[in-house]
């Protein structure tokens, strides 16, 4: 059984956190939940981007707010979830829209960027589901992308 109330605000409004919120995907996801009314925060590494896009949602008359994170930094991760959990007590929805995409030959791909790609796309994503499941499971609702 799902309690479809669990999970809200005082004002009623869930709250979803995007990563990679700043532009493209990330924003346009960000800017659908909060159309449905959810509170979004728009978690970037570039934190002046992230701010731009919330002041425009605010602008629209959306609650959002910024959030720095490098999700390829485990300590950054970390950082942010718990500046989420004390001004927000929770964390209803994650969205994982951070990733990077290094385009080069086969045979040429410097291994640095490997590293780096799956830092952010695999590792940041897993320790992201981590760190928000351990918000959801004490109000018994929650939902990672």
């Amino acid at each position: 059984m799902v309690n479809e109330d669990a999970g809200k605000c005082a004002d009623g409004a869930k709250v979803a956190l995007i990563t990679g919120g700043a532009m493209g995907i990330g924003a346009a996801v960000a800017e659908h939940l909060a159309r449905q009314g959810l509170t979004v925060l728009l978690g970037d590494i570039d934190k002046a981007a992230a701010t731009r896009t919330a002041d425009t949602f605010r602008g629209q008359g959306h609650a959002a707010q910024a959030f720095e994170i490098d999700v390829s930094d485990p300590a950054s991760i970390a950082s942010c979830f718990e500046h989420i959990s004390a001004a927000f007590g929770r964390c209803d929805v994650l969205v994982n829209c951070a990733g990077v995409a290094k385009v080069f030959p086969f045979l040429e791909f410097p291994l640095d960027n490997w590293m780096t790609t799956m830092a952010v796309n695999v590792t940041g994503t897993m320790l992201c589901g981590q760190h928000a499941a351990r918000m959801m499971v004490p109000h018994g609702w929650g939902r990672i992308v």
